[in-house]
């Protein structure tokens, strides 16, 4: 490739762009492979870097992995020039075992540094990482006018964030104005503590407010990852007075992942309830059951299209009203209490609500034959959910066919019809059952009662827990029952072909099936285009151990020290004070030597018999220059963590570090051959051989010094928010 001529690599690369978009929208798993152009490309060699980097429509859509070093590509957002509609994509590979949070939080904000002049031309900015103290402060992105920014996102999978109670102080600092227009925007995602931060310290909601869309539907919002405080202003309380009591007119509402730190027993102030309107959806997904509690009590959500509980237990004694006029509910993996709340408690609710129209339930356990008795007419003209006309059911398992088949006949062979401000009919319209079915399936009579309704549309797709598969379909009162047998499983014929590369050459053999030879497949004998080696040879690998980490050396990692909240502060100040001592002690050693008289007993006269040297000098000499070597080392070169630099730099930095504890071990090697040869074996004094001790204290102590310097710099470490109100 290095024989080639420039001109062939640049018609090259400028020919591929045009090629990628001829293949259509890449899809999520795709926007988050190391194999995506131009970041495989680019990272080929230097030549193809700036060749790319001359190519402005290559950099429209900027992916960065934070499992990796990403200083090669922050100047991708320059190389876009004034081309608008960017899509910035930051995410980790890694997962929480792996990842280091101190590196990971570093990557992170420094992209979000080199991105910071560009966010005007940004079409999306989405962070999605491992730890919630990896994310950049929202509010470096409202600062300026974005015409064309539709989505934010700062989304983390743990929140690790820790609030300093002393912190929180009332003080009046001029923040800076953020914009009130975002005109495109239609999807912003912060952590909880991101949005409390947001409307803490900027006082008012117009942030949010003012980037609702002129004339067309509202934002959708999405607030995850936070576990409120029981004081403070991180209040659940001033959550619901910000989001409901200040901010009105989004288009939908997705709270996930949100607790409290403390059981909720209720709020002693008597305020009133906070009501917000949300105009499409309301999304709710693994909350806790004090975070219901409290919000049942503290605030009351209007939805004017549909309602999602999904990962949820939902206690039993809320109010009602709490969540009004949402037409449409979903329910998913809803779990029961052992109280009665649950799937039923939300049933309730939706019944209360009168105005109910499509239920759909998926994955839920509690779904069972007592579940369906709800719907049942608790008596003549009174129904639950009685305005119910689309019935969906996904993955639910234990319920009986026949009686659901039962409760939908007393609910339509006795309808009631009454006129509000629409028609209404108390009678089910479309049946849709699909996914993991009950073990009992449809019996003929179920099907014929089925087929004779003009009026109910029913479509059974289900699969029985033995594999016997199910359907039955009608359309109008015409049926297509269909029951697919369970045949007899057919062996798999399989071709193994192994391939070892050696000197010699290519040398291949396989085992081939001598029925059908020509239906199998031989496996690639080269890795696959853009791939490293090491993913390519992993495929060949057994599975590998729980905790394991391809970039580790040793077969036990070296622990991560947690040593309570201001552990690298006290780390780094025991290191200076060791760094100190060390040098102290044999500086006062070379003073008194510099002043020493004659021996204790000796006459006045007489010359001491010994004086601290340049040979005294350079174990001390040595031991520092190993203390400076091994503390200039980036310590995630020794991890391995080289990312998209030279590979070569591991091995360099393990080596210089190999070489500081070389200096540092033969700098005390030698005071101790010192203190045994100069000064014990000549027998001199003890006011004499205090030199050789001090020489050897000198050594011990830097040792320790870049001992404890390096497990300081490699703790664990979180964000301290120190905000000001």
């Amino acid at each position: 490739m290095d024989k080639l001529p420039t001109e062939l690599h640049v018609k090259i690369l400028r020919y591929l762009p045009g090629l990628l978009l001829e293949e259509g929208p890449l899809s999520e798993s795709d926007l988050r492979s190391s194999t995506l152009f131009p970041l495989n490309a680019a990272l080929v060699c230097t030549l193809w870097l700036s060749i790319l980097s001359e190519i402005p429509d290559c950099w429209t859509r900027v992916v960065f992995d934070v499992a990796n070093d990403p200083a090669p590509l922050l100047e991708a957002f320059q190389w876009s020039k004034d081309l608008n509609g960017i899509d910035v994509l930051v995410f980790s590979s890694s997962g929480p075992s792996v990842v280091h949070k101190k590196a990971e939080r570093r990557r992170a904000f420094a992209i979000a540094q080199a991105l910071r002049p560009h966010i005007r031309r940004c079409r999306s900015i989405v962070f999605d990482v491992i730890y919630s103290t990896s994310l950049p402060p929202a509010h470096i992105f409202l600062l300026e006018e974005a015409p064309d920014l539709e989505e934010l996102c700062l989304d983390c999978e743990i929140d690790n964030i820790e609030i300093i109670p002393d912190s929180w102080m009332t003080a009046v600092v001029d923040r800076p104005p953020l914009v009130r227009s975002l005109p495109s925007l239609k999807r912003v995602t912060l952590t909880g503590f991101l949005f409390m931060y947001l409307v803490l310290q900027f006082g008012s909601p117009d942030w949010l407010k003012g980037t609702q869309r002129p004339k067309k539907k509202g934002t959708d919002i999405t607030i995850t990852q936070f576990t409120f405080r029981q004081t403070g202003p991180c209040t659940v309380e001033n959550f619901f007075y910000y989001l409901l009591g200040q901010m009105k007119g989004f288009h939908s509402l997705s709270l996930c992942n949100l607790s409290l730190s403390y059981r909720y027993e209720g709020s002693d102030e008597q305020e009133p309830r906070k009501q917000g309107v949300f105009g499409h959806e309301i999304h709710f997904d693994s909350l806790s059951t004090d975070f219901f509690m409290a919000l049942g009590n503290s605030g009351r959500f209007i939805a004017c299209g549909s309602a999602t509980f999904e990962h949820c237990t939902i206690p039993s004694n809320l109010n009602q009203d709490w969540l009004r006029y949402f037409r449409d509910l979903t329910l998913r993996n809803i779990v029961d209490d052992d109280h009665g709340g649950g799937l039923c408690g939300i049933l309730d609710w939706w019944d209360a609500n009168n105005v109910q129209h499509d239920l759909r339930i998926e994955a839920c356990p509690s779904f069972n034959d007592s579940t369906l008795n709800w719907f049942k007419p608790r008596k003549p003209g009174m129904y639950s959910a009685e305005k119910l006309n689309h019935w969906y059911l996904h993955d639910c398992t234990n319920f009986t066919p026949t009686l659901l088949r039962e409760v939908i006949q007393a609910r339509n062979e006795n309808p009631v019809r009454y006129f509000t401000d629409i028609y209404h009919e108390t009678r089910l319209r479309k049946l849709v059952v699909t996914g993991k079915g009950p073990t009992q399936g449809l019996t003929e009579d179920d099907k014929k009662w089925f087929n004779n309704q003009s009026f109910l549309i029913v479509q059974w797709m289900t699969e029985a827990e033995h594999g016997v598969k199910e359907e039955f379909f009608t359309t109008s009162g015409e049926a297509e029952p269909q029951r697919q047998p369970q045949t007899p499983a057919v062996p798999v014929q399989i071709q193994i072909r192994t391939e070892v590369v050696t000197d010699e050459g290519l040398y291949s053999h396989g085992a081939h099936s001598p029925t059908s030879p020509s239906s199998s497949t031989p496996l690639p004998s080269q890795p696959p285009p853009y791939s490293t080696t090491s993913r390519y040879i992993s495929s060949a690998m057994s599975l590998p151990r729980v905790n394991y980490d391809p970039r580790r050396v040793c077969l036990n990692p070296f622990p991560e020290f947690t040593l309570g909240k201001h552990r690298r502060t006290v780390g780094v100040y025991l290191a200076g004070a060791l760094f100190a001592l060390a040098n102290w002690t044999f500086l006062d050693a070379a003073v008194l030597s510099a002043h020493a008289k004659a021996p204790y007993g000796a006459p006045p006269d007489t010359d001491p018999p010994v004086h601290v040297t340049f040979l005294d000098w350079v174990p001390g000499i040595c031991s520092l220059l190993g203390y400076l070597v091994i503390n200039l080392i980036d310590k995630d070169r020794i991890r391995g963590d080289e990312g998209f630099g030279d590979s070569r730099a591991v091995w360099r930095a393990r080596l210089f570090l190999f070489i500081g504890f070389a200096l540092m071990a033969g700098g005390l090697a030698g005071s101790v051959s010192v203190l045994v040869l100069k000064y014990v074996l000549n027998g001199y004094p003890e006011q004499f051989t205090y030199y050789g001790y001090a020489n050897v204290s000198q050594s011990v102590a830097l040792m320790l010094s870049a001992v404890v310097l390096w497990i300081a710099q490699n703790t664990s470490s979180e964000y301290e928010y120190n905000l000001t109100l």
